[in-house]
């Protein structure tokens, strides 16, 4: 009976304390404290318990503690006043809201009335317009409609604004693609042309999901290249394109007004290999006579004998370093001046043309206001060019019956300023359009600014002519010929196993272009692109990406070691039957089969064979370590990357053999293999035999 009610009492204390977790467990307390809450929370009233109640409180040991932890956090809060900070800042955050509130309304207002602005005058435009047109009939009468609600037009609501941002956001994106099509498009022509700047034609590789396709491009020029020289700014003009230009204009020997002599030749006696080398180019050359002072200049235009002096220089100039023309550039010309500056150009006209009719006088025309500096009609009849700089006054030079292919539009551009980009575009555009006789860039040298220009008059004034080459989709093989493309392939891959691409192949005697030409007929090209292609949207990573990417070296090899191993099988199944065939014969006939001789020499032939192709196999096989000659580190794909958009690779056109690999080619190892089976058959011929004979009794 103890036992019993202690056992009772046990599991009584057992319950009370399993309500007491449960009791814990269910009911959860919220320790969060509202910071927009600063008023001091009034305490509950207490309740007097029974002492049942507080002896089972006190069993509510978690419960108690997190009820003492929240009591310690508020006395901490309040001795720290962060109420009152929390109370501050709030009231900050209310303030900053409603100042960015007022700005938003104060910018709606404004775009609306914008808007409003806008809508007046459409509408005062049409009222102006339909009160100039004449009254229109009367219009039939129509059935009575239902009475519409009409808005007052002074005001617009967030609808309008959406429908006028909606009918802007089109145009500009439409705007932005276009650009970005003319950008894409202007990257790719330059790209061709770079490379046809040193040559005359350019090999062009296009390639799209299914095929790579070979161009040969050429360039043709929509009107005359001017290039200006400074030659008081020389640079290294040794690089320069001249073969790019028509001329090469000398700028420019100073002349003295009172003379006709040249204060300053500007080192045009130092320049005969430069002279020599843009003549050799196929350029023109041509000097410019500068005068920049309105007084020099009208002192010079009323002496005939400083005229005759400085044309008298001028033939000499042109005789000593066969000049083709003399450019004329007076920089400040009055109107008191016009009639006596036509008289000089005809004079010097006739005077340099005695005696070669092909030489040329061009005028620059600089004054700010031609019509009353310039007679365009007599200076058109003593000009063979006109150099312009100024668009604004091209329409006037144009009315003047003055044939466009006399007018050259020069760019003034120097290393410290230039005009933007677009602008310069846009001048390039404009000489196109009015087919004007040329375009010049003035000056021309090695720095950014004149590169910049010399990319927007390629862009816009030369166009680009293609021819197909033919390659595998146009020009389908026959089966001996792709049969023996293919073994040219092989055996290349298998007297040198470590290059890469067959491109700019090393120390090799079949040239690289036909390699090149044989994988192009074949349409391997085209299907390592494709791979690649693939892979490139497999990929994650520019290390993934390299992994996957194979060349057309790969490829052939690949494609190799599956023919090798298919010819293994075969030969591996022809020596089994030709042994298994052997076997029987030698059990059932026995030395009196005759055919045994015969039948052993060819099932060693085929041994023999079959361990060259065997071996052939392991060679070219990548996936067997040790005895593979695989190269692993591709690079003809090193140029890895990864942007926004994806990963991507480049090509290397110039790959070299790996100096770690041992370029030792499969028949050089045949070589071996069969020399130590030689020297292994004399040695046990004529060596372990006749000592086995010695020991060998009947």
């Amino acid at each position: 009976m103890k036992k019993t009610t202690v056992s009772l009492t046990c599991v009584a204390i057992l319950l009370i304390l399993l309500v007491c977790c449960l009791h814990t467990t269910a009911y959860t307390y919220d320790f969060s404290y509202n910071p927009g809450d600063s008023t001091a929370k009034v305490a509950d009233p207490k309740v007097k318990q029974g002492l049942v109640k507080r002896m089972v409180s006190l069993l509510h040991f978690k419960a108690n503690a997190e009820r003492r932890q929240k009591q310690r956090v508020l006395a901490l809060l309040d001795s720290l006043a962060i109420k009152d900070s929390l109370k501050v800042n709030t009231e900050r955050l209310k303030t900053l809201i409603d100042s960015v509130s007022e700005k938003q309304d104060r910018y709606h207002n404004e775009v609306l009335l914008l808007i409003d602005s806008l809508g007046k005058i459409a509408t005062a435009a049409r009222e102006e317009a339909a009160q100039k047109s004449p009254p229109a009939p009367p219009a039939p009468a129509e059935p009575e409609k239902a009475e519409e609600v009409v808005t007052d037009s002074s005001t617009s609501t967030d609808a309008d604004v959406a429908d006028a941002l909606n009918a802007l956001l089109p145009a500009i994106s439409g705007q932005t693609e276009a650009a970005k099509k003319e950008e894409k498009q202007k990257r790719e022509s330059l790209s061709i042309l770079r490379k046809l700047v040193n040559n005359d034609s350019a090999i062009v590789q296009h390639q799209d999901p299914h095929s790579v396709k070979y161009y040969l491009y050429s360039f043709n020029k929509q009107t005359d290249f001017y290039a200006f020289y400074n030659g008081m700014a020389p640079f290294s003009w040794r690089n320069f394109p001249f073969h790019m230009f028509n001329w090469w204009v000398y700028d420019a020997l100073l002349l003295n007004g009172s003379t006709g002599n040249f204060k300053s030749l500007a080192a045009w006696d130092s320049s005969a290999v430069m002279l020599d080398s843009a003549r050799k180019a196929g350029c023109n050359i041509q000097f410019t006579v500068l005068q920049d002072n309105a007084t020099s200049v009208t002192s010079f235009l009323r002496s005939t004998q400083a005229q005759h002096t400085l044309a008298n220089n001028i033939q000499y100039l042109l005789a000593q370093q066969k000049i083709n023309g003399v450019n004329i550039d007076f920089r400040i010309l009055n109107a008191t001046d016009r009639d006596y500056f036509s008289t000089f150009i005809s004079f010097l006209s006739r005077a340099i043309k005695v005696n070669d009719s092909s030489l040329q006088v061009t005028v620059t025309l600089n004054s700010a206001n031609p019509v009353e500096a310039y007679d365009i009609t007599a200076l058109n009849a003593a000009s063979d060019r006109f150099y312009i700089s100024d668009s604004t006054w091209l329409t006037y030079y144009l009315n003047q019956k003055v044939p466009a292919s006399k007018f050259v539009y020069t760019i003034p551009v120097s290393a410290g300023s230039m005009e933007p980009i677009d602008i310069i575009s846009g001048q390039f555009e404009m000489v196109k359009e009015n087919k004007l006789g040329g375009a010049g860039i003035r000056y021309s040298g090695d720095n950014f600014n004149y590169n910049t220009a010399w990319d927007a008059m390629l862009f816009k004034l030369t166009t680009l002519d293609s021819v197909l080459i033919k390659d595998s989709a146009t020009a389908p093989l026959t089966l001996f010929q792709s049969l023996y493309r293919r073994l040219v392939l092989y055996n290349y891959i298998l007297s040198n196993p470590c290059e890469e691409c067959f491109q700019d192949l090393q120390n090799d005697s079949l040239s690289s272009a036909t390699l090149v030409q044989y994988t192009r007929e074949l349409g391997i090209d085209s299907i390592v692109h494709a791979r690649n292609k693939i892979a490139s949207k497999k990929a994650k990573t520019p290390a993934e990406l390299k992994k996957l990417l194979i060349t057309e070296v790969e490829y052939v090899t690949k494609e190799l070691t599956q023919v090798l191993l298919v010819i293994t099988i075969l030969f591996g199944m022809l020596t089994l039957a030709t042994a298994i065939f052997f076997i029987l014969k030698l059990k059932n006939e026995g030395s009196d089969w005759k055919y045994k001789k015969i039948t052993a020499r060819v099932l060693t032939g085929l041994s023999i064979v079959l361990s060259l192709f065997l071996f052939a196999y392991v060679f070219t096989n990548d996936k067997i370590p040790l005895f593979s000659s695989s190269v692993e580190s591709k690079e003809r794909y090193q140029s890895v990357h990864q942007n926004a958009d994806g990963v991507y690779y480049k090509e290397n056109f110039y790959c070299y053999p790996d100096n770690n690999c041992a370029n030792m080619s499969l028949y050089s190892l045949w070589g071996v293999i069969l020399l130590g089976i030689l020297l292994g058959v004399i040695i046990a011929r004529f060596l372990i035999l006749p000592l086995l004979r010695r020991s060998y009794i009947p």
